[in-house]
């Protein structure tokens, strides 16, 4: 899930408790299903942060904050451009309209 920092409260709600039931409903269907799912989410704002000041439901960011990855932005990390310049470069799958 991308920018899940963007998330409005309701669904954020329906997501916390979907991932916390463990079942669902197919489309279509009246039967659940257990299902195992796991997300990975997201986000350039400090979810935490959010949490606290009541803006990001904090049952959701405690069930995504298993294991955190943070990645500094390149202008925070400008040494590392000589390694991935070269890589973007090269790569061909790459179309001129970035797909």
């Amino acid at each position: 899930m991308d920018e899940i920092g963007e998330m409005p409260l309701d669904f954020a709600g329906q997501t916390a408790k979907s991932h916390r039931r463990s079942q669902g409903t197919a489309s279509g269907r009246e039967k659940e299903i257990s299902v195992d799912v796991q997300i990975v989410a997201a986000s350039n704002r400090d979810l935490a942060q959010m949490a606290q000041a009541g803006s990001f439901r904090t049952d959701l960011y405690h069930r995504l904050s298993v294991f955190r990855v943070i990645l500094p932005p390149l202008r925070e990390a400008v040494e590392d451009l000589d390694e991935l310049v070269p890589l973007f470069v090269a790569d061909t799958t790459l179309k001129p309209d970035g797909r």
